[in-house]
């Protein structure tokens, strides 16, 4: 099977003052074209849609053309759940009716011991979809005053999937967190203070593939096993150097195999160092550079 992964899209960005939603509706477009010749069997998007629980209409109206090109126009499943920037609410949103038409959005813990499944020339994928939680709203899931950080919230609620995990099949896990050992950027906005939203990779053990979103720089935890794609897009000086991709997981009867698929921005995010007359000048030489002022 191979399978699309993508996250961290935070439509509705701004950026010092800057909205982004026009790199953003031309980075879709790019990456639609993307998907149209990788023709990938099913799209994953792990978290933060948005980058606020309640986002401008534009990033709304932008999500809607896209998913639309993809679902119905290209014909490809689309698994979807909300991020720690999202509103879980909003997420799920129309998500009994949607996933006829191959849209299966998961914003809320209802129901995600449920698989959502396709089959290949090999038989079938389970995925199961674990939107982000807070441990607090584990804990009162399961009425359970023990759980107080996300270590403790995971192994809760892998334990619940567990039992629907077939011995002989292979399962995907798609979820929003911050996995041990990850690399971070400075747009990532913390999820708890100190170290208790840490989880550990091997909470993660019994799935053939984790499919990750929460971190930007795209990097394997665990090569071929729990994976991290990255964000579509720069969103933080940190990220000046980074190589924005999705990721393409070929899952085959013997194996894992990923690969990152580049896409280039089409205004990059860069850092300029030098004298304020310097960088006045390169503002003025170099076509693809703006500046702004700010009062």
């Amino acid at each position: 099977m191979k399978i699309a992964h993508t996250a961290d899209w935070h439509l509705g960005k701004i950026i010092f003052q800057t909205k982004l939603l026009q790199e953003q509706t031309l980075l879709l477009q790019d990456f639609c074209r993307s998907l149209d010749a990788q023709k990938p069997d099913v799209l994953i998007i792990a978290g933060d849609v948005y980058d606020r629980s309640v986002p401008p209409s534009e990033a709304v109206d932008l999500l809607d053309q896209t998913l639309n090109r993809i679902v119905v126009d290209m014909a490809i499943p689309v698994l979807m759940i909300s991020g720690n920037h999202d509103s879980p609410e909003r997420i799920h949103f129309g998500s009994s009716f949607m996933r006829h038409v191959g849209l299966h959005v998961r914003g809320k813990l209802e129901g995600f011991d449920q698989p959502v499944t396709f089959e290949d020339a090999f038989g079938p994928v389970d995925f199961f979809l674990l939107p982000y939680v807070d441990p607090a709203e584990v804990k009162a899931y399961y009425e359970d005053e023990q759980i107080h950080t996300h270590q403790v919230a995971y192994e809760r609620l892998i334990e619940q999937i567990k039992p629907k995990l077939s011995p002989s099949g292979r399962s995907v896990l798609v979820t929003h967190a911050f996995i041990a050992g990850g690399a971070e950027s400075e747009s990532e906005r913390p999820l708890s203070v100190g170290g208790s939203s840490v989880v550990r990779a091997d909470v993660f053990n019994d799935f053939t593939f984790t499919a990750l979103g929460h971190l930007h720089r795209p990097q394997d935890i665990v090569a071929g096993k729990v994976h991290y794609s990255g964000s579509l897009m720069k969103y933080s000086f940190s990220e000046a150097l980074h190589t924005k991709s999705y990721s393409i997981i070929e899952l085959n009867a013997d194996g894992v195999r990923v690969e990152r698929i580049p896409l280039k921005p089409h205004r990059d995010l860069r850092t300029v160092q030098g004298t304020f007359d310097e960088i006045i000048q390169t503002g003025q030489s170099d076509p693809t550079a703006k500046i702004t002022f700010w009062p």
